[in-house]
C-alpha cells in the first residue's frame, strides 16, 4: 500500500476513487463489493487502485476513515456558530449532525451495512479499533465550550455534563438501532431521525424548566 502515492493525486482525482469505493461499499458491502466496477467508475486501472491502497480490506479502511474525519470537520465547523442559549446550543450541536448524516446518504448506508452484521470480520476489526474510544468525550468537549451564564451556580456543571450526556447516548443509541431497522431505506431513516431529535427537544425541555411546581423544589432529594 502506497497511501502517500493517493495523497499526492490532485484533490479532485483523490475525491473520484473515494466516491467511487464508498458508492460500492454502501451498495454492496465488503464481500459483494468489487474493485472491477470501482475502477470503472473511476476511471483509473485497477493496477494503480492496487498501488494505491494494497487490496480491497484497505480501501475499505480508508473509506472509513475519510468519513470519520469528514464527520469530525464537520462537527468543528458547528462548533464556531453556536446559540448563546445553553440548551439550544446543545440541540443545534445535535440537529446540525443529524442534517449532515442526512446530506449524506452514502455515508448513512455505509453505517448500515456496517453496524448491521456485526459478526462479520472486517466490521469486527473495524469496531475493535474503536473500542477504547469514550463515545461521550467529544460530547463532552463540545458542551463544555457552551456559555454556563444561565446555568444554576448551586448545581455541580460535572452534574449538568453528566445528565446531558446520558440523554445524548441514548438518542445516539437509538439512532444506531434504528439504521439497523431500516434495512438501508434511506426515507426510513430520515423520518426516524427527525423523530428522534424532537423527542431530543422535548426531553431537553424538561431538563431546562423541570417537572416540579416551584412550591416543590425544596423537597427534590429529601
Amino acid at each position: 500500500m502506497n497511501i502517500e502515492m493517493f495523497e499526492r493525486l490532485p484533490q479532485e482525482k483523490q475525491d473520484k476513487i473515494f466516491h467511487a469505493a464508498l458508492s460500492e461499499f454502501a451498495a454492496y458491502g465488503f464481500d459483494a463489493a468489487s474493485t472491477n466496477r470501482i475502477v470503472k467508475q473511476a476511471g483509473i486501472p485497477k493496477g494503480s487502485l492496487f498501488q494505491y491502497f494494497g487490496d480491497k480490506e484497505s480501501l475499505f479502511f480508508y473509506v472509513c476513515g475519510k468519513i470519520e474525519r469528514d464527520m469530525e470537520e464537520q462537527q468543528i465547523d458547528t462548533r464556531r456558530n453556536l446559540p448563546s442559549d445553553f440548551v439550544e446550543a446543545i440541540l443545534y450541536l445535535f440537529e446540525r449532525e443529524l442534517n449532515y448524516m442526512k446530506s449524506q446518504p452514502k455515508y448513512l448506508q455505509f453505517i448500515h451495512i456496517t453496524v448491521s452484521q456485526p459478526l462479520h470480520p472486517v466490521y469486527q476489526k473495524l469496531a475493535e479499533q474503536h473500542k477504547d474510544e469514550e463515545p461521550t468525550v467529544e460530547i463532552k468537549k463540545f458542551i463544555s465550550g457552551i456559555s454556563r451564564e444561565q446555568l444554576r451556580d448551586d448545581i455541580h456543571f460535572e452534574d449538568i455534563l453528566h445528565a446531558i450526556t446520558f440523554i445524548l447516548d441514548s438518542a445516539t443509541q437509538r439512532i444506531e438501532k434504528l439504521i439497523i431497522a431500516s434495512e438501508g431505506n434511506l426515507d426510513r431513516i430520515e423520518e426516524e431521525l427527525n423523530v428522534v431529535f424532537q423527542e431530543l427537544r422535548k426531553c431537553l425541555n424538561l431538563f431546562r424548566y423541570g417537572i416540579y411546581k416551584a412550591s416543590s423544589n425544596g423537597a427534590v432529594g429529601s
